[in-house]
């Protein structure tokens, strides 16, 4: 039998099957066979992961934060995928000075992986040595 080519889902797992049968008159037969299965589902991916950046804060700050402003990380999956974020940052979290780290990772049904990984850093316009 032919062994199933490998995919984009990784190398198959092979199972073996044995199947006895006796009938009435004590007649017996054996038969197994061997197949692989391969999960031929993509892996997510992510079409969209900003890239770093550097934030200065505008004179009149007086907060001395801001919301990240970016757009958010997106991915494509041909199934259900759940997206984490890192320390909970996200686009709307006021980002203070210094580099702020994000780590978002797309998890799939199978367990398969992507991330996407970047910094921001903000600093204080006042504080700039130019």
């Amino acid at each position: 039998f032919p062994v199933p080519p490998q995919t984009a889902g990784g190398d198959p797992t092979y199972y073996h099957v044995t199947c006895d049968a006796v009938d009435l008159s004590m007649n017996a037969a054996t038969t197994s066979i061997k197949f692989g299965v391969v999960d031929a589902r993509a892996p997510p991916r992510f079409t969209h992961c900003p890239h770093n950046q550097v934030i200065v804060l505008p004179d009149d700050n007086v907060t001395h934060a801001m919301p990240g402003g970016f757009l958010p990380p997106t991915y494509e999956s041909n199934c259900v995928v759940t997206m984490t974020e890192f320390e909970g940052k996200n686009e709307t979290t006021l980002l203070t000075e210094g580099i702020h780290l994000f780590d978002y990772t797309a998890t799939d049904e199978g367990g398969n992986e992507a991330s996407c990984k970047f910094q921001i850093e903000v600093q204080d316009r006042n504080e700039i040595t130019w």
